[in-house]
C-alpha cells in the first residue's frame, strides 16, 4: 500500500546498555593489570568506609506477649502444655515457663503468641527454633507443640 516501509525506532534498554559496558570496562581493566576479580572486588569495598555504629547497650529480644481476649472469641481450657523437637534444651525450661499458662482457658490468638514463648525460651539459650501448634483435638485439655531447632553445619 505505502511504497516505502514505516519502522518504528527500536529501543534500547538502558539498563541492559550499561550493564554491558560496565562489564566490559571491568574485564579490560582486570586484563591490563593482570588483576583478579577477587582483586578488583576487594579495591572496589575499600573504595566504601565502614561504619561503627555505636552500642546501644542490652536490647530486649523477647517478643513474647499475651494478647487480651477479645469478646466473642471461642475459648479453649487449656489444662497442660505437650512439646516435641526438644533436642538441645532440657525440657525443664518449656515447662517453667508454661506452668503459669495452665489451667485458663485461652483464644486462638492467644494459642498462637504461645509459639513466641517458645521462641524466647530457646533465645535466652542462644539456640534458634520454630514453632508451630500442629491440626490436633485439643477437647482433652492438652495443647501440643512441634518444636523445630535450628541445624548449622560447618562453619563460616
Amino acid at each position: 500500500m505505502f511504497p516505502f516501509q514505516i519502522r518504528q525506532p527500536r529501543r534500547y534498554s538502558q539498563l541492559g546498555l550499561i550493564t554491558v559496558s560496565l562489564s566490559c570496562s571491568l574485564v579490560s581493566q582486570a586484563s591490563i593489570a593482570g588483576v583478579s576479580t577477587g582483586g578488583m572486588l576487594n579495591q572496589f569495598q575499600n573504595q566504601f568506609p565502614t561504619i561503627y555504629l555505636p552500642s546501644v547497650g542490652e536490647v530486649d529480644r523477647r517478643r513474647f506477649k499475651l494478647p487480651d481476649a477479645t469478646p466473642g472469641d471461642p475459648t479453649l481450657y487449656v489444662e497442660r502444655f505437650e512439646f516435641t523437637g526438644v533436642k538441645s534444651i532440657d525440657l525443664d525450661y518449656l515447662h517453667q515457663a508454661f506452668t503459669p499458662l495452665q489451667g485458663r482457658a485461652f483464644t486462638p490468638k492467644q494459642l498462637l503468641e504461645l509459639t513466641d514463648l517458645i521462641i524466647d525460651t530457646y533465645r535466652a539459650h542462644d539456640i534458634a527454633a520454630v514453632a508451630r501448634i500442629p491440626p490436633q483435638d485439643a477437647k482433652n485439655g492438652t495443647i501440643h507443640f512441634e518444636i523445630h531447632e535450628s541445624n548449622f553445619v560447618g562453619t563460616i
